[in-house]
């Protein structure tokens, strides 16, 4: 994972950018690891950016995703034929998702389609 915190005009806003395993022991201990990450600050904004690789059950994950406002879920995966979204934006504390969806034009670059969203700080 990688954290950064951006300075913006009106706030701080903190962004985590993960990759999880394909296994899911992998996965399960990865997402306990970022929930423990996560709450050390229940302040400032956050975004969750990644692929995730959650393509099972859902509520295999509610819990993980419970600690969330919102969640894209536009498919991505794989790029030619999206059946599975693997990867997400996550906004927790303050940070809304607006809109977002994910660019079907980038299927030539990558396995995955990137997904994209217009965010808003409250």
């Amino acid at each position: 994972m990688i954290e950064a915190y951006l300075e913006l005009p009106s706030s701080l806003l903190r962004v985590i950018a993960t990759h999880l395993g394909f296994w899911p022991g992998e996965r399960h201990y990865q997402t306990k690891r970022l929930v423990e990450i996560m709450l050390t600050d229940s302040v400032t904004p956050l975004l969750l950016l990644g692929d995730l690789n959650h393509w099972s059950v859902m509520h295999t994950y509610n819990s993980f995703y419970s600690l969330f406002d919102a969640v894209t879920r536009h498919r991505s995966y794989p790029s030619v034929m999206p059946a599975l979204a693997l990867d997400r934006i996550l906004s927790r504390y303050g940070t809304v998702l607006i809109k977002s969806r994910s660019v079907r034009e980038a299927y030539l670059v990558s396995d995955h389609l990137p997904v994209i969203a217009t965010v808003s700080i409250d």
